[in-house]
């Protein structure tokens, strides 16, 4: 039996799958990340993709290990404003939200407590549609 090679995901690759989630999520408001019909086939193309997590959060914990990834840190939500978690660095995002996605009135932490949903949506992928057009001219 040939075991089926994993696909890894690129850094243009994640800013695309970002891109589209949130632009569905723009036109979708009232839905969840979970919902995004484009998962499940994802998944399987890129299994380190999961439903919970991000495109960005996935790829810096498959280039730098999970220890790296914004997603390790369990009480990232109560992270303070003033303490910069360095990880946060390693997303290709960063420009967008230099203090994390996660940090308090963030586009991302607003959408996540249901604040103006579409206008947030729309933000996050205006500007990781901007992120992958300048990594597009590398």
């Amino acid at each position: 039996m040939v075991e089926k090679k994993k696909n890894k995901l690129s850094k243009r690759e994640a800013l695309r799958i970002c891109r589209d989630l949130w632009q569905w999520l723009y036109r979708h408001p009232m839905r969840l990340k979970c919902d995004w019909p484009q998962w499940e086939e994802l998944r399987v193309k890129y299994p380190i993709l999961t439903v919970e997590d991000c495109p960005m959060c996935a790829w810096v914990e498959q280039q730098y290990g999970r220890e790296a990834s914004c997603t390790s840190n369990k009480e990232r939500k109560a992270a303070s404003k003033a303490k910069r978690d360095e990880r946060v660095d390693r997303c290709p995002m960063v420009s967008f939200w230099p203090t994390g996605c996660n940090t308090g009135g963030s586009p991302f932490d607003e959408w996540c407590n249901e604040r103006d949903k579409a206008k947030n949506a729309k933000l996050i992928y205006q500007a990781a549609e901007r992120i992958l057009l300048k990594e597009m001219k590398k």
